[in-house]
């Protein structure tokens, strides 16, 4: 599996704390080129990141209570970037110029994949449920099997050959 080329850019300050005096590119995985190796990149994300979603902003009350909420919005973010947005840059979506995907996607297609996907699972979940649940009727042993009609013996009260109830009726 091919691996990331990733560095981290470490910047070395002078005595007082305050001034760059130096910094050193050091590689972490993969073969990241040195001359390509600077923060402008994860900058630009960042900034993009508060620009477009208040809950990054500072003195918003657009914060997420839930962990889990936090994490669909970030999801939410960024598919709209890399599929929905298209880059003046580029002039096209990075998923389309990637080779990702064939077509921008519009809010609507991502609204509709969504609830497609949540109908699924909803569905999965109830048919699992459903299975764990539901039991198949029981086969009935022979003994249990309905007497066809042409095997019932006549009752004794409507049996004319007889003449008398039986023995253990009589009084």
């Amino acid at each position: 599996m091919p691996r990331a080329h990733f560095a981290q850019l470490v910047k070395i300050y002078s005595d007082d704390g305050e001034t760059v005096k130096g910094i050193s590119k050091m590689p972490v995985s993969g073969d990241p080129m040195p001359e390509h190796i600077n923060t402008s990149y994860v900058e630009a994300s960042n900034l993009h990141l508060r620009m477009q979603n208040r809950r990054y902003a500072r003195l918003t009350n657009a914060h997420s209570k839930k962990m889990a909420n936090h994490c669909h919005m970030l999801a939410i973010s960024f598919f709209h970037h890399n599929f929905c947005r298209k880059h003046m840059t580029i002039g096209t979506t990075p998923a389309r110029a990637a080779g990702i995907c064939n077509h921008t996607w519009s809010m609507d297609d991502v609204i509709r994949m969504t609830e497609q996907y949540f109908s699924d699972k909803e569905n999965a979940a109830f048919e699992k449920a459903f299975a764990k649940k539901y039991t198949p009727p029981r086969k009935l042993p022979l003994s249990y099997r309905p007497t066809p009609k042409s095997e019932i013996p006549l009752p004794w009260y409507l049996d004319q050959s007889r003449e008398a109830p039986p023995d253990d009726l009589e009084g």
